[in-house]
């Protein structure tokens, strides 16, 4: 469980676009959001929490409108509205639950590399294939035959192709996912221990 620094309750963070500001929604404790690309880094002193969403497209590194409604379409912030009896209208509270935030983002990284484990056996048990090395077009075994293994582009000849890259390019990929899970998995960390 993430909890606020100070109230030690499950950090809920409201998020004001005008001032920007980010607070704890039980004590008010201001905490401060860092966007870099699809890493989100909640900070307070010297903690981090670091948050990578995949599926979010950011072009610049402000946390801004169109930001907060892709992480609310995605799932990662709720929209809390009140009505103002003052104005017949409604008043909009941007929450952030980091631990279902935590959650959607855990499950993600774990659909992932189911994919990425899938996609490692589909290598093993598919037939061989063969390359060009020269114009690295790929051709399956009939195709390779039907041509004398010679490339109908270039005219090179082919060669079978290595599945051992493609199993070292996946096996990198779930490395990199799985320290992103057991980053996000341990919570507040100090940022000297990065």
């Amino acid at each position: 469980m993430i909890g606020c620094l100070k109230c030690k309750k499950p950090l809920k963070i409201l998020i004001n676009l005008k001032e920007p500001s980010f607070k704890c929604s039980s004590c008010a404790e201001n905490y401060e959001f860092l966007l870099e690309n699809k890493n989100l880094t909640i900070k307070k002193k010297n903690k981090n929490i670091n948050f990578y969403f995949d599926n979010l497209s950011v072009s610049n590194n402000d946390f801004n409108n169109k930001i907060v409604y892709e992480l609310y379409k995605s799932g990662y912030i709720n929209c809390v509205k009140t009505l103002n009896p003052d104005f017949c209208d409604h008043n909009s509270k941007w929450v952030m639950d980091l631990n279902n935030a935590k959650q959607n983002i855990i499950k993600n990284f774990e659909q992932k590399i189911n994919l990425l484990n899938n996609e490692s056996l589909n290598v093993h048990t598919t037939e061989v294939k063969y390359y060009c090395a020269s114009c690295s077009s790929v051709y399956n075994f009939g195709r390779a035959v039907d041509n004398n293994f010679t490339c109908s582009i270039c005219s090179d000849n082919l060669q079978p192709q290595n599945a051992d890259n493609e199993i070292l390019k996946i096996n990198s990929k779930k490395e990199l996912l799985n320290n992103k899970l057991l980053l996000l998995r341990t919570g507040w960390f100090r940022a000297a221990d990065k």
